[in-house]
């Protein structure tokens, strides 16, 4: 089947094409076609849904289409490749960011710090024990410094998390 919309998934059909609205590429791998702007001005590639089968030959197909000329078709399928895979993997795969002691603790292991150089930024020993044992919570003083010394982000750092014994 040839021309028109795809399934109102907000893709132009240009050549032979299944029932997604992937049309077969080269070795018979199934990848999106060209989208086009939907009446609210954007495109509706959220509506597509791929599974594992369709994550690993888009893959494959980004990984052939890499360093295409900007402004080919080809370079247009990469990009919506790209923004199916990267919609798919944040659908399966979200990474959280990690609570603020978890991250400060891996700036210290990643820099070969220890407890001394935390103390050293926060003010006292028996400080630096009490946020890494998570008996006392980060003031904002405290995010400031390790925000600025340590370039630990300030958004990591003020994510609230469970003290010990609470």
């Amino acid at each position: 089947m040839t021309g028109g919309s795809v399934g109102g998934c907000g893709l132009e059909r240009n050549a032979d094409v299944d029932s997604r609205g992937l049309a077969g590429g080269p070795g018979g791998v199934l990848v999106p076609l060209r989208p086009y702007p939907s009446r609210m001005g954007m495109s509706r590639l959220d509506t597509m849904w791929i599974d594992e089968t369709d994550y690993d030959a888009a893959l494959a197909e980004i990984d052939r289409l890499m360093g295409v000329g900007m402004g080919t078709p080809e370079s247009d399928r990469l990009e919506v490749l790209v923004t199916l895979v990267e919609k798919y993997e944040s659908a399966h795969w979200s990474i959280d960011a990690p609570d603020p002691i978890a991250a400060i603790q891996h700036v210290m292991e990643a820099r070969g710090l220890r407890q001394r150089d935390l103390a050293a930024l926060i003010g006292s020993q028996s400080h630096a024990s009490e946020v890494l044992r998570r008996r006392r919570p980060l003031s904002l003083a405290m995010i400031r410094v390790l925000a600025t010394e340590w370039s630990v982000p300030a958004e990591v750092l003020v994510r609230e998390y469970e003290l010990a014994g609470g």
